[in-house]
């Protein structure tokens, strides 16, 4: 396979951050926060390091954990937050929808966070990030959706440990939200001095994706009944056998083809991982042409890196140009998803970011994303 210019042409970095030696590309190891990871808005651990420096060095005073009474600075953002998740954040997939689907967004979600923190300190950190579309300069909005994405990250990690039929709902509305929020910060970040994939994003989706799928086989023995209101609702993406149809990647097959010169190992189960994902982003542009409502595809771009094969994300984590082209493709199809303000531009600026870094010869499978792309237009033009 063909190396992308920004992994090659370097010495090894014996003291630069893990994952940056984990991608394998070159990092400026500046601290307390990399370069790479900077513009990824990802976790950045070097060895030996006492702690993810994601977090800022100076916490507001409205955040300081040691103080039993919050301060009135602080009680006022919550109330702000809170106020906008129910009067924007609430719908994420754009109305009309089920009355139970509204329900679980509107009424079972505030209600939930008010005795989980996990799924309180995410609903904040996405409300931060839906306030901060209309007010980007706003430092005390970017320190608030930080510092709420990492304590949701925090409560997460100890909920998903000790999962119960009273914290099942919780936890699932936790990692959808904090998938919304990932991907209405690909709006935001930085493409310069050079393209990475949006791997906090697709890896953030493969684990909600695992967790969902495994409380769907109802083989935990833990009642989800809430957040199934939501995840089972119209249209239906689990399971669903016509999504891996031949029909539906028909489009776009000429990606598979092995005409084009490069050095990816081909067998069986490549070629089943690429069709799997070809097939998924055909039924949505499938769905946009049968003029299915705009909360359903808003529903299958969220469900994407959930439902994808994991393999996917690891062939786009090493930059492989195929699983690029492929990408793009599924933003040239998000480009045309209207409604949602978490969608934002991220489809239109990660295709043109993704055709600067391919090799001449894969450019040729660019010419419907760029396409959309270009014809793309907003609500707020």
């Amino acid at each position: 396979m063909k190396k992308l210019p920004p992994k090659f042409g370097h010495k090894k970095s014996r003291t630069g951050c893990q994952r940056c030696k984990a991608r394998r590309v070159k990092c400026d190891e500046a601290k307390p926060v990399c370069g790479g990871c900077r513009k990824q808005e990802l976790p950045c651990v070097y060895e030996n390091s006492p702690r993810v420096t994601t977090e800022p060095e100076q916490i507001p005073p409205f955040f300081s954990a040691s103080s039993s009474t919050p301060s009135k600075e602080r009680r006022l953002l919550e109330l702000r937050l809170w106020k906008n998740y129910v009067e924007v954040v609430s719908q994420p997939f754009v109305l009309p929808q089920s009355t139970g689907v509204r329900s679980g967004w509107e009424k079972d979600l505030p209600n939930l966070a008010l005795d989980h923190e996990n799924l309180l300190y995410a609903m904040f950190s996405v409300s931060a990030t839906s306030l901060l579309r209309s007010d980007p300069r706003n430092a005390a909005l970017l320190s608030a959706r930080q510092n709420y994405l990492v304590l949701a990250f925090r409560a997460q990690r100890m909920a998903v440990e000790s999962l119960t039929s009273q914290s099942v709902d919780a936890t699932c509305f936790t990692s959808l939200l904090i998938l919304i929020n990932s991907f209405a910060m690909l709006h935001d970040r930085s493409h310069e001095p050079f393209y990475l994939p949006p791997m906090a994003w697709l890896e953030m989706g493969k684990g909600a994706g695992t967790i969902i799928q495994h409380l769907l086989r109802g083989d935990s023995g833990i009642d989800a009944s809430g957040v199934k209101r939501v995840l089972l609702s119209s249209p239906y993406i689990w399971d669903n056998p016509t999504i891996p149809s031949e029909s539906n990647r028909s489009a776009f097959n000429g990606i598979l083809s092995q005409s084009i010169p490069t050095d990816e190992m081909w067998d069986d189960d490549t070629s089943e991982v690429y069709e799997k994902t070809l097939s998924y982003i055909g039924s949505m542009q499938k769905a946009l042409q049968d003029g299915e409502p705009a909360f359903a595809v808003c529903r299958r771009v969220q469900c994407f890196p959930m439902w994808i094969p994991p393999r996917f994300i690891d062939f786009v984590q090493e930059q492989r140009p195929r699983a690029l082209v492929v990408l793009a493709h599924f933003f040239a199809v998000v480009t045309q998803v209207k409604g949602a303000w978490w969608l934002g531009r991220a489809g239109e600026r990660e295709v043109r970011a993704i055709q600067g870094v391919l090799p001449q010869e894969w450019r040729g499978q660019m010419i419907w994303p760029l396409a959309m792309a270009e014809s793309a237009s907003y609500e707020d033009d």
